[in-house]
């Protein structure tokens, strides 16, 4: 296994301050042997520790494998909340995702405003609350997979990159009522915690926290998942949209 530090905490702790969300290196991943994935137990009952279903304890030896098993649907909502803290504070935002195969839209809404992120039809659009000054460009091929990142999320296939020891925890629970796979990683470049919450129903984050130390510094906690296809006015293209190839995403 790769010994990888989880680019979006380097990111957001040079970045955080100017409100820009940069792209992820995308790395190679060592084979890890496959597990197969039962179907999970129902229900919404907030609970610390579920049972595993039939009987496959989730453990940091085969974590990776677990997450490994997961698909992440092709089409799908996500609602979810993300806060930051600062001071003992939270500054939350709303961020919902719409996927449909390659078409994504992202709305992030929070104190200061709105932020639309659309790909489709191979470009990137990124426009501002009601402002009619859209970003667009031709999409790279790497910008399809960065559904996660494009949201200033981290993506938990990033737990597939870690050494072992870098793991130290793991285990079946609910988080926001959702059955999830629980995998807590340690960075020691940073000193970091990080869990993931990983929904099995699925195969989509459905939590994240970051702590130093015991201090939590950020969190996301899924309001609500439908997997039924978005209508296709969500991926319509702003008629103001101008072109803009070769600069920098806003």
């Amino acid at each position: 296994m790769k010994n990888k530090t989880p680019m979006f905490i380097l990111l957001t702790l040079v970045l955080a301050a100017a409100l820009v969300f940069a792209l992820y290196f995308w790395g190679g991943r060592e084979e890890i042997p496959s597990v197969a994935l039962p179907s999970p137990q129902s229900g919404t009952e907030t609970a610390p520790e579920v049972s595993p279903p039939q009987g496959l304890a989730v453990t940091p030896e085969n974590v990776q494998a677990v997450i490994q098993a997961l698909e992440r649907p092709d089409r799908y909502t996500r609602t979810a909340t993300y806060a930051q803290y600062f001071s003992g504070t939270a500054h939350e935002s709303l961020v919902t995702i719409w996927k449909d195969g390659s078409q994504i839209r992202i709305l992030q809404l929070d104190a200061q405003g709105s932020r639309n992120t659309l790909l489709t039809g191979g470009r990137l659009y990124i426009w501002y609350g009601s402002d009619s000054a859209v970003f667009s460009a031709p999409a790279a091929e790497s910008d399809l997979r960065q559904e996660d990142l494009y949201q200033g999320l981290p993506t938990y296939e990033d737990v597939l990159e870690l050494a072992p020891e870098e793991i130290t925890a793991a285990a079946y629970t609910q988080w926001g009522g959702f059955p999830c796979i629980l995998a807590e990683t340690h960075t020691p470049a940073l000193g970091y915690t990080i869990r993931y919450y990983i929904s099995t129903d699925y195969g989509i984050l459905a939590g994240y926290e970051v702590y130093d130390g015991g201090e939590l510094l950020r969190s996301l906690t899924v309001d609500e998942i439908s997997t039924e296809t978005p209508s296709g006015d969500i991926f319509r293209v702003p008629e103001s949209a101008v072109s803009t190839a070769g600069t920098s995403h806003p």
